[in-house]
């Protein structure tokens, strides 16, 4: 059973998950770490959060929600950080961490942006994310 819920750097599994993100060749979560553990970014800001999916008490993904930086509108958010392990994928585990961070959001923010690779775009579109070429910004989900 898929469990969804807030995470940190310090949760069971974690150190796995971002061994095994690295290996693929991506920072996400080493960058994630790296600026929880520097206060730079702790998701703590309001409207701010990140996820964990957890299945047979194994960490499988996190995504987070963040204040864009990239983006001057007072009420942008940004897709952080999302990462599923590859043995668990295509079981719709990024749609349910997407959904969690999605769902709520309009509070906060008008729209989430991300900047994802080119392999992920077909997944951020079947989501409902634009596509939309501006600097850091490669998706668009309109909230408002």
């Amino acid at each position: 059973m898929l469990r969804l819920g807030a995470v940190t750097p310090d949760a069971p599994g974690f150190a796995r998950l971002r061994q095994e993100c690295s290996a693929e060749g991506h920072r996400m979560l080493e960058r994630f770490e790296d600026n929880w553990r520097n206060g730079s970014n702790r998701f703590d800001a309001l409207g701010e959060v990140v996820i964990g999916a957890t299945s047979d008490d194994r960490l499988v993904g996190l995504c987070g929600r963040n204040r864009d930086p990239y983006d001057l509108h007072p009420r942008a958010g940004r897709i952080r950080h999302l990462y599923v392990t590859v043995q668990d994928r295509r079981l719709g585990i990024g749609r349910r961490l997407i959904d969690k961070i999605v769902d709520g959001a309009a509070e906060w923010f008008d729209y989430l942006n991300t900047n994802c690779p080119i392999e992920a775009a077909p997944f951020y579109e079947r989501l409902g994310f634009g596509s939309l070429a501006a600097e850091h910004i490669t998706h668009r989900l309109q909230l408002r």
